[in-house]
């Protein structure tokens, strides 16, 4: 994989090395042990957001489920679709403007963390309503920092998608969401769980923030499929993934079918779809750089390294990069004194 700096350019090449790497990796207390990011801090916040393109019909869809809803927000929605309520029957909420996902952190400690999830949906309709200029969603879970998962109402949900630990990379395998809160309620679904951790090496990536430069995380999920006929026919399958920053951690585009975050919000399925990435695209070289078609990096308050300095990301990630190389020039010059 290759890093770009201002006047400075640095490779690293994976070659093959000894278990014992490995081993090191696998027993070091860092690696061990779920740790949030340098960042991860009270009053921390980010947002995301899709846009609309030019064209009339460019509408996202968003399907929301009344039971898995926040209570307090069952209220300002029951003027619109109150039957659906009232028979808990899958809904849907039609965006024409820009829809905007914002996660704030407060009440941070060791062990623990409140995170607050707000969807606004903006020139959006509600069954046959006229256009309604912002209808918001808003839940607070609890981020249990040893385990790294959230929790609503005691069930542990998934885990968050917006921010990674760069020194525990998830394992294939490992839960994202939990859809018991969705079989709970009569669906047939299985749990969403990674399938692939790699690193992208040949893009930039566009954000409305600032563009994040090679190499970028890339958290792949496996398939959920979904149905249900007690709220309303439904069928639904499909794959995901979303980029991290290699530096910090953190998201900086979301393109997931769903996740824990949208599940405690009572959507099931949300619209991902970003026209205005599309548009930008056909105006760029999408061999060297893209804007992402999911939820793209908005705004936040995470100050990113800069990258003028020519200095290598301060992540343990880095450490382990550069012990790796280290191990490996030890072992060659061995190999080349035999």
């Amino acid at each position: 994989m290759e890093r770009r700096f201002k006047n400075q350019k640095w490779t690293v090449r994976v070659i093959k090395t000894s278990p014992a790497f490995f081993i090191f990796l696998l027993l070091s207390p860092q690696a061990s042990a779920f740790t949030p990011p340098s960042w991860f801090k009270n009053g921390t916040y980010v947002t995301y957001a899709i846009f609309p393109g030019e064209g009339e019909d460019e509408k996202g869809f968003n399907l929301l489920l009344p039971s898995l809803m926040p209570p307090k927000d069952i209220i300002k929605f029951r003027p619109y679709v109150g039957d659906y309520i009232k028979h808990d029957a899958l809904f849907d909420v039609d965006t024409y403007g820009p829809t905007f996902l914002t996660i704030r952190l407060y009440n941070v400690t060791n062990s623990s963390a409140l995170v607050n999830i707000t969807l606004e949906f903006r020139n959006a309709t509600l069954g046959r309503s006229k256009p309604i200029k912002s209808l918001t969603l808003s839940r607070t879970l609890l981020l249990n920092l040893t385990d790294g998962y959230y929790y609503l109402n005691g069930t542990r949900i998934g885990m968050p998608s917006f921010f990674i630990s760069t020194s525990n990379l998830p394992p294939k395998g490992k839960i994202f969401l939990n859809c018991k809160p969705l079989r709970e309620r009569a669906f047939a679904c299985n749990d969403l769980k990674v399938s692939n951790v790699s690193f992208e090496s040949k893009k930039t990536v566009i954000t409305f923030v600032k563009k994040f430069h090679p190499p970028q995380v890339k958290v792949s999920l496996g398939t959920l499929s979904l149905t249900t006929t007690k709220h309303g026919n439904l069928a639904l399958t499909g794959i995901s993934w979303t980029i991290y920053d290699f530096d910090t951690g953190l998201a900086i585009s979301l393109d997931t079918i769903t996740s824990p975050e949208f599940i405690a919000l009572g959507i099931i399925c949300p619209s991902t779809y970003n026209h205005y990435s599309a548009e930008m695209n056909k105006k760029l070289d999408f061999s060297k750089e893209y804007w992402p078609y999911g939820f793209v990096l908005y705004e936040t308050n995470i100050q990113f390294p800069k990258e003028e300095t020519g200095r290598a990301p301060d992540t343990p990630l880095k450490y382990y990069l550069i012990l790796g190389i280290t191990l490996l020039i030890t072992s060659l010059i061995r190999r080349l004194r035999k």
